[in-house]
Protein backbone atom coordinates (compact mmCIF):
# COMPACT_ATOMS: atom_id res chain seq x y z
CA UNK A 1 0.00 0.00 0.00
CA UNK A 2 1.40 2.99 -0.76
CA UNK A 3 0.79 6.41 1.48
CA UNK A 4 -1.14 9.24 0.05
CA UNK A 5 1.72 12.05 -1.29
CA UNK A 6 0.36 14.81 1.31
CA UNK A 7 2.32 13.92 4.11
CA UNK A 8 5.14 16.38 1.91
CA UNK A 9 3.74 18.99 4.14
CA UNK A 10 4.50 17.37 7.51
CA UNK A 11 7.49 19.85 8.48
CA UNK A 12 5.36 22.69 7.58
CA UNK A 13 2.98 21.00 10.36
CA UNK A 14 6.21 21.12 12.33
CA UNK A 15 4.29 18.48 14.73
CA UNK A 16 5.81 15.29 16.06
CA UNK A 17 2.23 14.57 16.94
CA UNK A 18 1.96 14.39 13.14
CA UNK A 19 4.72 12.17 12.84
CA UNK A 20 3.49 9.72 15.49
CA UNK A 21 0.45 9.55 13.81
CA UNK A 22 1.71 8.21 10.48
CA UNK A 23 3.81 5.38 12.35
CA UNK A 24 1.25 4.36 14.02
CA UNK A 25 -0.96 4.48 11.09
CA UNK A 26 1.36 2.58 9.22
CA UNK A 27 1.65 -0.25 12.53
CA UNK A 28 -1.77 -1.01 12.20
CA UNK A 29 -2.03 -1.38 8.77
CA UNK A 30 0.53 -3.37 8.50
CA UNK A 31 2.11 -1.00 5.61
CA UNK A 32 5.49 -3.18 4.65
CA UNK A 33 6.71 -0.21 2.43
CA UNK A 34 6.92 3.21 0.98
CA UNK A 35 7.31 4.52 -2.50
CA UNK A 36 7.93 8.30 -2.60
CA UNK A 37 7.21 10.36 -5.71
CA UNK A 38 9.60 13.49 -6.05
CA UNK A 39 12.93 13.57 -4.02
CA UNK A 40 11.29 16.57 -1.68
CA UNK A 41 8.59 13.90 -0.88
CA UNK A 42 10.98 10.97 0.34
CA UNK A 43 12.84 13.70 2.13
CA UNK A 44 9.76 14.33 4.26
CA UNK A 45 9.16 10.39 4.64
CA UNK A 46 12.28 9.81 5.68
CA UNK A 47 12.27 10.22 9.46
CA UNK A 48 8.29 8.34 9.36
CA UNK A 49 9.74 5.15 7.79
CA UNK A 50 13.07 5.42 9.62
CA UNK A 51 10.74 4.98 12.79
CA UNK A 52 8.40 2.34 11.74
CA UNK A 53 11.38 0.16 10.14
CA UNK A 54 10.34 -0.41 6.78
CA UNK A 55 11.83 0.03 3.39
CA UNK A 56 11.62 3.75 1.37
CA UNK A 57 11.60 4.17 -2.20
CA UNK A 58 11.92 6.94 -4.21
CA UNK A 59 11.76 8.43 -7.68
CA UNK A 60 12.84 11.82 -9.01
CA UNK A 61 11.04 12.81 -12.13
CA UNK A 62 12.79 16.70 -12.95
CA UNK A 63 12.70 20.06 -11.17
CA UNK A 64 13.42 17.98 -7.81
CA UNK A 65 16.70 17.53 -8.77
CA UNK A 66 17.68 20.91 -11.10
CA UNK A 67 15.71 23.76 -9.80
CA UNK A 68 17.90 26.32 -7.91
CA UNK A 69 15.05 26.91 -4.83
CA UNK A 70 14.47 23.12 -4.46
CA UNK A 71 18.10 21.93 -3.83
CA UNK A 72 19.06 24.68 -2.04
CA UNK A 73 16.16 23.47 0.43
CA UNK A 74 16.93 19.66 -0.17
CA UNK A 75 20.20 19.16 -1.64
CA UNK A 76 21.74 18.41 2.09
CA UNK A 77 18.76 16.32 3.08
CA UNK A 78 19.01 14.05 -0.21
CA UNK A 79 22.59 12.77 1.56
CA UNK A 80 20.40 11.23 4.19
CA UNK A 81 17.67 9.98 1.99
CA UNK A 82 20.27 8.52 -0.13
CA UNK A 83 22.09 6.61 2.53
CA UNK A 84 18.35 4.82 3.71
CA UNK A 85 16.54 4.70 0.31
CA UNK A 86 16.59 0.93 -0.59
CA UNK A 87 15.77 2.45 -4.44
CA UNK A 88 15.95 5.42 -5.88
CA UNK A 89 14.75 5.91 -9.65
CA UNK A 90 15.49 8.83 -11.81
CA UNK A 91 13.80 9.00 -15.56
CA UNK A 92 16.98 9.96 -17.42
CA UNK A 93 20.65 9.42 -17.86
CA UNK A 94 21.68 13.10 -17.26
CA UNK A 95 19.64 12.84 -13.87
CA UNK A 96 21.17 9.42 -12.66
CA UNK A 97 24.76 10.83 -13.14
CA UNK A 98 23.43 13.83 -10.98
CA UNK A 99 22.38 12.15 -8.19
CA UNK A 100 25.11 9.90 -8.35
CA UNK A 101 27.70 12.76 -8.09
CA UNK A 102 25.96 13.89 -5.00
CA UNK A 103 26.43 10.95 -3.03
CA UNK A 104 23.67 8.28 -4.09
CA UNK A 105 25.23 4.71 -4.30
CA UNK A 106 25.72 3.60 -7.60
CA UNK A 107 23.68 0.41 -7.00
CA UNK A 108 21.12 1.93 -5.76
CA UNK A 109 20.17 4.16 -8.83
CA UNK A 110 17.83 2.51 -11.00
CA UNK A 111 16.73 4.22 -14.80
CA UNK A 112 13.02 3.66 -15.08
CA UNK A 113 11.40 5.88 -17.64
CA UNK A 114 8.05 6.56 -17.01
CA UNK A 115 6.43 4.96 -19.97
CA UNK A 116 4.03 5.06 -22.83
CA UNK A 117 0.33 3.02 -22.46
CA UNK A 118 0.68 1.09 -25.53
CA UNK A 119 -3.29 0.01 -25.65
CA UNK A 120 -4.20 3.83 -26.03
CA UNK A 121 -1.26 4.80 -28.06
CA UNK A 122 -1.02 3.04 -31.39
CA UNK A 123 0.30 3.19 -34.64
CA UNK A 124 -2.22 4.71 -37.17
CA UNK A 125 -1.85 6.29 -40.89
CA UNK A 126 -1.75 9.67 -41.63
CA UNK A 127 -4.76 10.05 -43.18
CA UNK A 128 -5.26 13.84 -42.89
CA UNK A 129 -4.18 16.22 -46.35
CA UNK A 130 -3.34 19.04 -44.23
CA UNK A 131 -0.36 19.44 -42.49
CA UNK A 132 -0.74 19.61 -38.82
CA UNK A 133 1.95 20.21 -36.41
CA UNK A 134 0.94 19.51 -32.94
CA UNK A 135 2.41 20.02 -29.45
CA UNK A 136 0.88 18.75 -26.00
CA UNK A 137 2.44 19.96 -22.75
CA UNK A 138 2.24 22.24 -19.76
CA UNK A 139 2.60 25.89 -20.97
CA UNK A 140 5.69 26.07 -18.61
CA UNK A 141 9.30 27.69 -18.66
CA UNK A 142 10.88 24.05 -19.43
CA UNK A 143 8.78 23.42 -22.65
CA UNK A 144 8.74 27.28 -24.05
CA UNK A 145 5.48 27.19 -25.93
CA UNK A 146 6.54 30.66 -27.02
CA UNK A 147 9.27 29.47 -29.08
CA UNK A 148 7.59 26.64 -30.31
CA UNK A 149 5.05 29.81 -31.86
CA UNK A 150 8.32 31.39 -33.32
CA UNK A 151 9.49 28.52 -34.78
CA UNK A 152 5.75 27.63 -37.11
CA UNK A 153 5.69 31.29 -37.26
CA UNK A 154 8.69 30.79 -39.85
CA UNK A 155 7.35 27.40 -41.11
CA UNK A 156 4.07 29.10 -42.42
CA UNK A 157 6.54 31.54 -44.47
CA UNK A 158 7.02 28.22 -46.70
CA UNK A 159 3.63 26.24 -45.92
CA UNK A 160 0.97 28.91 -45.31
CA UNK A 161 -2.00 26.52 -44.83
CA UNK A 162 -0.17 24.19 -42.24
CA UNK A 163 -1.80 24.28 -38.41
CA UNK A 164 -0.47 23.83 -35.10
CA UNK A 165 -2.50 22.92 -32.57
CA UNK A 166 -1.40 23.28 -28.81
CA UNK A 167 -3.08 20.95 -25.77
CA UNK A 168 -2.67 21.52 -22.20
CA UNK A 169 -2.81 25.09 -19.33
CA UNK A 170 -0.09 27.05 -17.69
CA UNK A 171 1.23 29.96 -16.35
CA UNK A 172 2.30 30.87 -20.04
CA UNK A 173 -0.62 30.32 -21.86
CA UNK A 174 -2.24 33.98 -21.79
CA UNK A 175 0.91 35.07 -22.69
CA UNK A 176 1.05 32.56 -25.86
CA UNK A 177 -2.82 33.45 -27.18
CA UNK A 178 -1.45 37.09 -27.13
CA UNK A 179 1.82 36.90 -28.88
CA UNK A 180 -0.26 34.69 -31.63
CA UNK A 181 -2.80 37.25 -31.63
CA UNK A 182 0.01 39.76 -32.02
CA UNK A 183 1.50 37.70 -35.16
CA UNK A 184 -2.42 37.58 -36.92
CA UNK A 185 -1.92 33.58 -36.90
CA UNK A 186 -5.15 33.29 -34.84
CA UNK A 187 -6.35 31.33 -38.10
CA UNK A 188 -3.29 28.67 -37.98
CA UNK A 189 -2.55 28.16 -34.53
CA UNK A 190 -5.13 26.74 -32.74
CA UNK A 191 -5.44 26.19 -28.07
CA UNK A 192 -7.19 23.05 -27.31
CA UNK A 193 -7.48 23.44 -23.52
CA UNK A 194 -6.47 20.51 -21.37
CA UNK A 195 -6.67 17.40 -23.00
CA UNK A 196 -7.61 13.87 -21.84
CA UNK A 197 -5.27 10.94 -22.70
CA UNK A 198 -7.64 9.72 -25.35
CA UNK A 199 -7.92 12.99 -26.51
CA UNK A 200 -4.24 13.28 -26.85
CA UNK A 201 -3.95 9.97 -28.73
CA UNK A 202 -6.82 11.43 -31.03
CA UNK A 203 -4.64 13.87 -31.92
CA UNK A 204 -1.81 12.44 -32.70
CA UNK A 205 -3.61 10.45 -34.99
CA UNK A 206 -3.86 13.64 -37.44
CA UNK A 207 -0.37 15.56 -36.62
CA UNK A 208 2.33 14.71 -38.83
CA UNK A 209 4.98 16.45 -37.13
CA UNK A 210 5.37 16.45 -33.05
CA UNK A 211 7.02 19.70 -31.58
CA UNK A 212 8.47 20.63 -27.75
CA UNK A 213 11.09 22.93 -27.23
CA UNK A 214 12.18 22.19 -23.88
CA UNK A 215 14.80 24.50 -22.37
CA UNK A 216 16.82 24.46 -19.43
CA UNK A 217 15.23 27.80 -17.22
CA UNK A 218 16.99 30.41 -15.44
CA UNK A 219 17.04 28.79 -12.33
CA UNK A 220 18.37 25.69 -13.90
CA UNK A 221 15.31 23.45 -13.43
CA UNK A 222 15.08 20.93 -16.84
CA UNK A 223 12.36 18.31 -17.99
CA UNK A 224 12.69 14.46 -17.22
CA UNK A 225 12.05 12.48 -19.68
CA UNK A 226 8.83 13.79 -21.18
CA UNK A 227 6.01 11.23 -21.78
CA UNK A 228 4.08 13.35 -24.64
CA UNK A 229 7.19 13.03 -26.67
CA UNK A 230 7.10 8.74 -25.96
CA UNK A 231 3.38 9.09 -26.57
CA UNK A 232 3.75 10.66 -29.95
CA UNK A 233 6.39 8.51 -31.11
CA UNK A 234 4.13 5.08 -29.87
CA UNK A 235 1.74 6.46 -32.54
CA UNK A 236 4.05 6.98 -35.30
CA UNK A 237 4.45 10.75 -35.45
CA UNK A 238 8.28 12.03 -35.49
CA UNK A 239 9.42 14.59 -32.75
CA UNK A 240 11.28 17.67 -33.69
CA UNK A 241 12.80 18.96 -30.14
CA UNK A 242 15.87 19.79 -28.13
CA UNK A 243 18.84 18.51 -26.84
CA UNK A 244 17.85 18.47 -23.82
CA UNK A 245 17.40 16.01 -20.42
CA UNK A 246 16.38 12.64 -21.65
CA UNK A 247 14.95 13.40 -24.81
CA UNK A 248 17.53 11.99 -26.69
CA UNK A 249 16.99 9.03 -25.39
CA UNK A 250 14.42 8.80 -26.55
CA UNK A 251 14.51 10.33 -30.18
CA UNK A 252 17.27 9.18 -32.39
CA UNK A 253 18.23 12.69 -34.19
CA UNK A 254 17.94 11.92 -37.88
CA UNK A 255 16.60 8.59 -37.33
CA UNK A 256 12.84 9.05 -35.26
CA UNK A 257 12.91 12.47 -35.46
CA UNK A 258 15.16 15.37 -35.23
CA UNK A 259 16.88 17.70 -32.24
CA UNK A 260 18.08 21.27 -32.21
CA UNK A 261 20.00 23.05 -29.48
CA UNK A 262 18.54 25.09 -26.99
CA UNK A 263 16.83 28.29 -28.79
CA UNK A 264 17.48 27.21 -31.79
CA UNK A 265 14.58 28.55 -33.19
CA UNK A 266 15.51 28.45 -36.98
CA UNK A 267 16.38 24.95 -36.50
CA UNK A 268 13.58 23.56 -35.66
CA UNK A 269 11.55 25.37 -38.44
CA UNK A 270 13.73 23.64 -40.53
CA UNK A 271 12.85 20.49 -39.47
CA UNK A 272 9.01 21.02 -38.90
CA UNK A 273 9.32 22.36 -42.75
CA UNK A 274 11.37 18.95 -44.06
CA UNK A 275 8.97 16.51 -42.96
CA UNK A 276 5.71 18.43 -43.17
CA UNK A 277 6.77 18.60 -47.39
CA UNK A 278 8.33 15.12 -47.11
CA UNK A 279 5.56 12.41 -46.49
CA UNK A 280 7.61 9.34 -46.53
CA UNK A 281 10.62 10.08 -44.90
CA UNK A 282 7.78 11.45 -41.94
CA UNK A 283 6.17 8.23 -42.28
CA UNK A 284 9.52 6.59 -42.20
CA UNK A 285 10.59 8.28 -39.16
CA UNK A 286 6.98 7.43 -37.76
CA UNK A 287 7.38 3.95 -37.97
CA UNK A 288 10.86 4.11 -36.33
CA UNK A 289 9.66 5.82 -33.57
CA UNK A 290 6.71 3.42 -33.10
CA UNK A 291 9.60 0.55 -32.96
CA UNK A 292 11.29 1.99 -30.64
CA UNK A 293 8.79 3.21 -28.10
CA UNK A 294 7.38 0.00 -28.28
CA UNK A 295 10.83 -1.47 -27.45
CA UNK A 296 12.13 0.35 -25.05
CA UNK A 297 9.71 3.10 -23.37
CA UNK A 298 6.18 1.03 -22.77
CA UNK A 299 4.02 1.59 -19.74
CA UNK A 300 4.53 -1.85 -19.03
CA UNK A 301 7.90 -2.10 -18.60
CA UNK A 302 8.04 0.92 -16.22
CA UNK A 303 5.75 -1.35 -14.11
CA UNK A 304 7.78 -4.33 -14.43
CA UNK A 305 10.77 -2.34 -13.33
CA UNK A 306 9.25 -0.45 -10.43
CA UNK A 307 7.32 -3.81 -9.19
CA UNK A 308 10.98 -5.85 -9.27
CA UNK A 309 12.46 -3.09 -6.74
CA UNK A 310 9.24 -3.44 -4.61
CA UNK A 311 9.44 -6.92 -4.30
CA UNK A 312 12.90 -6.97 -4.19
CA UNK A 313 12.83 -4.79 -0.85
CA UNK A 314 9.66 -6.12 0.56
CA UNK A 315 10.62 -8.19 4.05
CA UNK A 316 9.43 -11.35 4.62
CA UNK A 317 6.64 -12.28 6.58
Amino acid sequence: MLLPSFIARLPYFGTKWLEDKWVDTIRKQNIKLVLAEYGPVGVHWLRVCKRAGIPLLVYFHGFDATRADVLSQYQLKYKELFDYASSIFVVSKPMKKKLFEWGAPDPKLVLNPCGVDLNLFKYHERSSTEHIVLSIGRFANTKRPDLVIKAFAKVLETIPNAILRMGGAGELLADCKRQVEQLQLTDRIHFLGVLTPMQVSQEMEMAQVFVQHSMTTTDGETEGTPVAIMEAGACGVPVVSTLHAGIPEIVEDGITGYLVAEGDVDGMASYITKLLLDAQLSKEMGLAAMKRITEHFSLDKNIRILTEQIEKHLKPE
